[in-house]
């Protein structure tokens, strides 16, 4: 039976399942954060499951998906975030110190800032590199570098959407209960979502094909599974029999 605009199908379906997908990922990124030493961890995965969301057809579990993520990247994921917060903080303490000198000392710290700059820059991109890529940390450096140097534009998009979130939160203290809302239901899972779908374009050429589960198809198999980008073909003849029967 056609349910029109409630069928899982319609658009109003498909709108409806990316958004549950989006809370329930959300909502276990909130749990994963309740550790604090697993938040990266969680971030990775948030990763992960959005990936898996966009490649696919949208229709995934996304607790199994952020677990198997979770699982996935959390040795690699903890390191890389311990490394970024001790590079970080030691940057801003040597501009600091810098600030506090005049003459040659003083001008370290502008060298110091485009340091820092690009420490932030490679750890918005670290993170979805990381979901997308089975590869060593010192590879997956390399590959969001690469990622940022094709397109500076799309890194400031990418990190502006984490920044001016958690700056209007911090900054806008009389509408925190909106916020915390937002936050709670899909901020996190939107961030993720709106970085992934930019950066997506640049990793599928470089990634295995998926079917329309978002599953990797088996190497050599390729062209025995429809994909997103290659939908499955219904021959002339089978068009006119569903003509032919009304449906």
């Amino acid at each position: 039976m056609n349910m029109g605009f409630l069928d899982n199908n319609s658009r109003f379906g498909r709108l409806m399942t990316r958004l549950g997908v989006l809370v329930g990922a959300n909502l276990c990124f909130i749990f994963s954060c309740l550790p604090i030493v697993t938040a990266d961890a969680g971030w990775a995965a948030l990763h992960h499951t959005m990936l898996r969301t966009l490649r696919g057809d949208g229709e995934i579990n996304p607790l199994r998906e952020f677990v198997r993520g979770f699982r996935g990247n959390f040795k690699q994921a903890t390191a890389a975030f311990l490394a970024l917060v001790a590079l970080i903080t030691l940057l801003i303490l040597e501009i600091f110190w810098c600030t506090q000198f005049t003459g040659f000392v003083a001008y370290f710290r502008y060298g110091l800032t485009a340091i820092l700059l690009i420490a932030i820059f490679t750890g918005a991109y670290l993170f979805p590199v990381m979901a997308a890529f089975d590869a060593p940390l010192k590879k997956l450096i390399a590959h969001a570098l690469y990622f940022i140097m094709k397109r500076p534009l799309n890194a400031l998009i990418i990190v502006a959407l984490h920044v001016v979130p958690v700056y209007l939160t911090i900054m806008l203290v009389q509408l925190l209960p909106l916020f915390g809302f937002l936050w709670v239901m899909a901020g996190g899972s939107a961030i993720a979502m709106a970085t992934d779908s930019m950066l997506l374009p640049q990793f599928i050429p470089h990634l295995p094909k998926v079917d329309l589960c978002g599953e990797i198809i088996p190497e050599g198999m390729e062209d025995e599974f429809p994909t997103q980008e290659e939908p499955m073909q219904t021959d002339t003849k089978t068009l006119e029999d569903i003509q032919k029967l009304g449906m």
